[in-house]
């Protein structure tokens, strides 16, 4: 499976290829689409390492797409189909994810990437 896999996906030049079908007048990424935490695998010695499974879903979506479904789903309670609005988390959770996630792309992805730091260029 995972040979027939490379040869689909891993052709020599898929990056240029993949990145070509990408329009760049919008932030649209590959996402997960079903950012859950029963899908994102943490190695326990270090914490760090970390593994998203169940990527059947995946699609392309606006950047932040994954963030908010995630948000949406430490309500949700997928096993009884109810939605606990007391554990959506708080504002101060949710911005402190933002700012993170939002530094990473900074740091990490930005094209070209801006000078000084992530505070100065966001504050």
């Amino acid at each position: 499976m995972i040979d027939a896999f490379d040869k689909t996906f891993l052709f020599k030049g898929y990056e240029e290829y993949f990145s070509s079908l990408i329009p760049r007048d919008s932030i649209i990424v590959l996402s997960h689409n079903d950012l859950q935490e029963n899908n994102v695998l943490i190695h326990l010695e270090d914490n760090e390492d970390m593994m998203l499974i169940d990527v059947e879903y995946s699609g392309w979506n606006p950047m932040a797409f994954d963030i908010a479904n995630y948000f949406n789903e430490c309500a949700c309670d997928n096993t009884n189909v109810k939605y606990y609005t007391e554990n959506y988390p708080l504002k101060e959770e949710r911005e402190h994810v933002c700012k993170l996630y939002n530094q990473v792309y900074f740091e990490d992805f930005m094209d070209p990437r801006p000078t000084g730091t992530f505070e100065e260029y966001w504050s």
